[in-house]
């Protein structure tokens, strides 16, 4: 190292104070190197960072040290406020240590390169993306003797395994692998936190030991990531993975080994060369500065030295700043590192928004109930309608068929037994979150915590009046919006007040009607849904989330609206529900007589004679050894393939012939293609084309007796001199008037029309089948 005058006193503003600076920086001031602490510009009151100072155990350590010597300044935050309060006063050799989330790095630098000329330390790599590492990179290379990134670790911690692998160079052999693993807090794996999980462990902590790697491997060096995980996988459980092929003047290739996981101690940091005949390793930890090197040799393992005991961690990279204060260097080792480390996060985007985009959506109902009320005793268990009032909610939810799961939520079995009894789920909470003054947000939490889950949708069990169609609609409402949040609400379309002041209208102009007014939307806590990611997240930040992210609102209807709180309310929609019971049951039973009588009547109108006709002259085809071709549109169709079937097959016997019945409506390939050359008016009259003769039968389906179609195929029939027949119904259409034979169904109905016509041909099949057995005996 460079000798350093101790002497020399340095005086430090430091930009963002809190624990960095008590825990960190006071402690490196007591070293053997002088630098004061002159001024602190900070988001805190002095009261806060005054606790800051005198919370710390070492603070009694610091009798040098006195607290109302420091300039304390509070700031917005804004880089023009900053540069202003360090342009107030002016300190020999000051130097400024930035000392905030990388996050605002980038303004606060640019701002103070523009307007002061102090040397400047970042504590942290000033770049969280790619797009702003080119900025920074700019921003380094023209201002090198100004700029000192706290990440150059590569002139402190790691020096001895520099030194000593260079030693052992030749004993070890060709370089073939490294491994960099990092331990780190809670902090650095949840994505709730601030800045860590956009800047992610491989930037915060990484940096500095790619950069060893930078400056071991040398120049010439090109890399490619081979593998990473997602962040999604910033888990406890999972940590975060990337492997990295270094390639070494086009020729020779060293894989690299890239993990961050949970801190199981101290904060551990570990670097492992692998040769080709041994082993070199360092360890690192943030609580001291002994960094034991190891090297380990045909099985052999020996320490080869440590670091110096008199500086910690943050004493040591302090010493190192100073050193460049001395002598200012090119910083490339560093740059390097952390544009291979943003490549890393870059790629691990890029699979989280592929796997994102793949996955589908879980989608999730929670139905609240507690088994304590205070207006209604029990409510969630009183009677309602026939169910306990709770299952109105788990019933409508699951009839929605919107959701991947649906839960009951309840520290009671009684309720959750319920729930499961309907086909939910029950999850049992604590009894603590089932207390009076306990918010909704925190047993929704505790939901999220343990059930994984895109979107939450909560239904209140106190409005048991909610269709399964407004749920529906809801939910799906929200996920086309894509918004983080949504609420029901009720519409208030009248003239409303607040605190004594109009809305919603103008009391000096003339009165409004209800339909002019602008309506009001007021939430009422029927269905509320979030996006889950978004409400934990804000939970976690604010410990509060109920209105989090981006909103919308969706009225429901009024009946949905009716909240149980009251025990007249109770009785009310209890006779509701039993109302709309036996609406429903009297409307299944009118159907059924309504359609009971028409067909009762349209039975006692059919002419059996033309029925009987008709038998007869398709049994006088059958006898000639003709075919009967039977055609019809839309369900017509479909009762003319059934006939077919029925008159070809069901009639087979071995000692008679088989009666020759086809459906002109079951060959696809020729019908497209008849209509799309010809039209389709000529589909059936294209097929008769090729083989009717005077001995066969043409029969035509059809309610009205005009489709075209049919009309054509019956003249054609005529003129070369078939039988034709027609079923029709209505006043028969055309086809009455050209038929040989036509039998009218007297209905207005579609439905009565179909469905006597495939009861006639049933009729004539049953005919033909006694007919034939008759024949046989």
């Amino acid at each position: 190292m460079v000798n350093l005058d101790k002497n020399q006193v340095y005086n430090f503003t430091v930009i963002g104070a809190g624990h960095v600076l008590t825990k960190y920086l006071l402690p490196a001031s007591g070293g053997t190197i002088g630098f004061i602490v002159k001024r602190v510009i900070a988001t805190e009151s002095q009261e806060q960072f005054r606790d800051y100072l005198l919370s710390n155990p070492d603070f009694p350590k610091y009798r040098h040290l006195i607290i109302d010597d420091i300039d304390y300044q509070q700031t917005t935050g804004n880089p023009n406020d900053i540069v202003g309060l360090i342009k107030k006063k002016s300190y020999k050799n000051e130097v400024i240590l930035v000392m905030t989330s990388p996050n605002s790095h980038l303004k606060i630098l640019n701002t103070l390169l523009n307007k002061i000329k102090n040397k400047i330390y970042l504590e942290k790599p000033a770049a969280v993306t790619l797009r702003e590492y080119k900025i920074l990179k700019k921003l380094v290379t023209n201002n090198s003797h100004q700029i000192y990134l706290a990440e150059q670790y590569v002139t402190g911690r790691t020096v001895p395994l520099v030194r000593f692998f260079d030693k052992y160079r030749n004993s070890l052999g060709a370089l073939e692998k490294i491994d960099l693993s990092i331990e780190e807090g809670e902090k650095y794996f949840d994505q709730t936190q601030s800045w860590f999980p956009s800047v992610g462990p491989e930037l915060d902590l990484g940096v500095h030991l790619l950069a060893t790697i930078f400056k071991l491997i040398g120049k010439g060096i090109r890399y490619k990531i081979l593998e990473t995980n997602h962040p999604n996988n910033f888990l406890p459980h999972f940590g975060s993975r990337a492997k990295i092929l270094f390639t070494i003047n086009g020729n020779h290739s060293i894989i690299v080994n890239l993990s961050c996981g949970k801190r199981k101690g101290d904060n551990k940091r570990n670097i492992k060369l692998y040769c080709k005949n041994g082993v070199l390793w360092q360890d690192f930890t943030s609580t001291s500065a002994e960094d034991p090197v190891y090297i380990r040799i045909e099985g052999k393992t020996r320490l080869l030295g440590k670091q110096s005991k008199k500086y910690r961690y943050f004493d040591k990279q302090i010493l190192d700043f100073i050193q460049w204060l001395k002598n200012p260097k090119k910083q490339n080792y560093t740059l390097k590192a952390l544009k291979l480390a943003l490549e890393i996060k870059e790629k691990r985007i890029q699979l989280l928004k592929a796997s994102e985009k793949n996955r589908p959506r879980k989608i999730v109902a929670m139905i609240p109930a507690r088994l304590r009320s205070q207006r209604v005793k029990n409510k969630n268990l009183r009677e309602v309608g026939g169910q306990p009032l709770v299952a109105h909610a788990i019933t409508a939810a699951i009839q929605a068929k919107v959701f991947d799961e649906i839960y009951i939520n309840s520290e009671s079995d009684k309720l959750g037994l319920i729930g499961q009894k309907l086909g939910a789920s029950f999850y049992k909470r604590n009894p603590k979150l089932a207390k009076d003054r306990v918010k909704n947000e925190e047993f929704i939490y505790d939901f999220l915590e343990h059930i994984k889950t895109d979107y939450l949708f909560m239904i209140n069990p106190v409005a048991p009046l909610i269709e399964p169609k407004e749920i529906k609609k809801f939910v799906k409402k929200m996920l086309s919006r894509k918004v983080d949040t949504q609420f029901s609400t009720n519409t208030i379309s009248t003239q409303v007040f607040y605190k004594n002041k109009p809305v919603n209208f103008d009391p000096s102009k003339p009165h409004l009607s209800s339909n002019e007014i602008s309506p009001l939307q007021a939430i009422n806590w029927i269905i509320t849904g979030w996006r889950t990611k978004t409400f934990l997240s804000t939970y976690r930040k604010k410990g509060s989330s109920a209105y989090s992210g981006s909103i919308a609102l969706f009225p429901i209807s009024k009946e949905s609206s009716i909240k149980v709180d009251q025990e007249h309310i109770l009785m009310f929609v209890d006779h509701v529900l039993k109302y709309r019971k036996k609406l429903k049951k009297k409307v299944l039973t009118g159907i059924v007589t309504d359609y009971h009588k028409i067909m009762t009547e349209v039975l006692a109108k059919l002419d059996l004679e033309t029925i009987d006709q008709i038998t007869k002259t398709l049994l006088a085809v059958y006898q000639q050894h003709g075919t009967i071709y039977i055609m019809g549109n839309g369900g017509s169709a479909t009762t003319a393939s059934h006939f077919a079937a029925d008159l070809s097959q069901n009639t087979t016997r071995r000692k008679t012939g088989r009666v020759k019945a086809i459906s002109l409506n079951n060959n696809m390939a020729k019908i497209t293609a008849i209509a799309n050359d010809l039209g389709y008016e000529n589909i059936f009259k294209e097929q008769l084309y090729n083989c009717l003769t005077k001995k066969d039968a043409v029969v035509v389906i059809s309610g009205s007796g005009n489709s075209p179609n049919i009309i054509k195929a019956l003249k054609l029939a005529r003129k070369i001199g078939a039988k034709t027949i027609s079923l029709t119904g209505f006043d028969g259409g055309k086809a009455k008037k050209i038929s040989n034979t036509c039998l009218l169904v007297e209905s207005f109905s579609y439905t009565a029309i179909e469905n006597l016509h495939m009861f006639v041909c049933d009729l004539i099949t049953n005919y033909f089948q006694k007919i034939l057995t008759a024949k046989k005996s």
